[in-house]
């Protein structure tokens, strides 16, 4: 009979893990955004309002007319931003890069996690994508205020080491948050040893010197997180 007691109670806790699972991610599910898929404009896209038309009319996006920071959560409405489910960020990114002015700056900003599965596997998540006015591809980090400050480094800090790295291999910008950012070097360092651990040095805890070359020797893509 106790046998029995903790089986059925074993059941209802797992029953009511299970439901709690299934809710979370059906709740994650229906408010997500749908699948984006766009068709590239007849002509450049030269101002924000350009932008949104493309999207808000051919394409059905709804785009917001603000950005968010990703720590604070505060909204930059000199920008306007659309949510794309991943892994398709990228690739949403390139297209709109591709539609509009040098005048104007595409980005991925703010992220988020999906649920979690029972072997502790993250979900797709959602990514913003961010278009502003910009002189420069560091305005991705201007506007995202990028900073390590549990490490000392200021955003003046991220933008004078990132131009450093433009000058010497040349670099693309691709997202920025409030701790993070990601890009890709246009080509490979001269010394590579002496370029990953240059990496390390400026954000020790996201990856070791070993790391940042298996990801330059992959992609070139490099992804540096101030936890």
């Amino acid at each position: 009979m106790l046998h029995s007691t903790k089986r059925e109670t074993w059941i209802l806790v797992f029953s009511g893990i299970l439901t709690v699972t299934v809710t979370l991610t059906i709740a994650y599910v229906a408010n997500r955004p749908p699948r984006v898929t766009l068709t590239p404009p007849k002509k450049t896209l030269r101002s924000l309002d350009e932008v949104k038309r493309w999207l808000v009319d051919e394409n059905g996006i709804d785009v917001r007319p603000y950005s968010t920071q990703h720590c604070s959560g505060e909204r930059d409405e000199r920008n306007i931003s659309f949510l794309v489910v991943e892994p398709a960020g990228e690739s949403v990114l390139a297209i709109v890069r591709g539609a509009i002015d040098p005048s104007l700056l595409a980005f991925i900003g703010t992220f988020t996690i999906g649920p979690v599965d029972d072997q502790g596997n993250f979900g797709r998540g959602q990514v913003e994508i961010v278009v502003a006015k910009s002189s420069d591809q560091f305005d991705a980090i201007r506007i995202s205020e990028t900073d390590g400050v549990n490490f000392g480094i200021s955003t003046a800090d991220i933008i004078e080491r990132l131009q450093r790295y433009h000058r010497e291999v040349g670099i693309d910008i691709t997202k920025a948050t409030c701790d993070s950012v990601g890009f890709r070097l246009l080509a490979m360092p001269k010394d590579l040893d002496a370029f990953a651990a240059d990496l390390h040095e400026f954000c020790p805890e996201d990856s070791t010197v070993w790391e940042f070359k298996r990801e330059i020797l992959r992609d070139r893509t490099i992804f540096l997180w101030w936890d």
